[in-house]
């Protein structure tokens, strides 16, 4: 008997990337034969199934001459997987140069290392500052378009939907960049 085990503390869009990955795992053991192993098909697969390329390209290229990681959180958030896979899938498909996706992927790094900022707010200010405002602007329009819904706007955001007011205010106070 197989089981697949996910660790709640991940991102939820990152949790169904490894739910697709650990179920391809499954299907290389029941119908190869093998083991759990074939990491790069399984992560292949995965990226397949949640961007597929030709859909990523046709939205890509809808977001070009726009900020580059604006365009990575917008995408990330259509398809419903991380900023970082969407860098990756982005490389891959050399829709993004290398040295554009280890940058990306950098920018990514520090600002899911938020630090405490003085003044109260905090949790909400490193919540803002891990997921990017870009991303937590593009929630919350997607909510307000009626995209999608309050269970998952808040699974995305990770706080509760009696929050969203303070996470907003906190939001607002940052200025938009371009």
């Amino acid at each position: 008997m197989s089981a697949i085990i996910l660790n709640t503390r991940d991102d939820p869009r990152a949790r169904v990337f490894t739910v697709v990955h650990e179920l391809a795992h499954l299907y290389l053991a029941a119908h190869e034969g093998r083991g759990p192993d074939g990491e790069g098909w399984c992560n292949e697969l995965a990226s397949d199934l949640l961007m597929p390329l030709p859909e990523v390209r046709m939205a890509f290229r809808e977001r070009s001459g726009s900020d580059l990681l604006g365009s990575v959180d917008e995408l990330a958030l259509l398809f419903g997987v991380t900023p970082l896979a969407m860098t990756v899938r982005l490389a891959r498909a050399q829709l993004i140069s290398s040295q554009d996706e280890h940058r990306l992927k950098a920018r990514l790094q520090t600002r899911s290392r938020p630090r405490e900022a003085p003044g109260g707010g905090g949790h909400y200010r490193a919540r803002i500052t891990r997921l990017g405002p870009w991303f937590v602007r593009l929630v919350f329009s997607a909510l307000e378009s009626g995209v999608t819904t309050y269970p998952t706007a808040s699974g995305l955001l990770g706080i509760k939907v009696d929050h969203f007011p303070t996470l907003r205010h906190y939001l607002d106070e940052r200025p938009i960049s371009v």
